[in-house]
């Protein structure tokens, strides 16, 4: 189990996949969730489309899950 602040979890995990983190910020509206974007340096045949980048959300699970009207 990982405890401790988001953003640092977040960057050891980054790290231990060979990855940096790029941001994390919360998410306006939604308590305890983070959005975190992350990269990595691409072998070198295909530098040239630059680093790979994704991004993720995490935080607890909402209180209530509607359908979108």
């Amino acid at each position: 189990e990982l405890t401790g602040d988001p953003c640092d979890i977040a960057t050891r995990v980054a790290r231990g996949n060979g990855a940096q983190l790029v941001s994390c910020t919360e998410v306006p509206g939604l308590a305890g969730a983070i959005d975190v974007d992350v990269e990595v340096d691409l072998n070198h045949w295909v530098t040239v489309l630059g680093p790979a980048r994704g991004m993720a959300r995490a935080g607890p699970p909402a209180e209530e899950v509607s359908d979108p009207p």
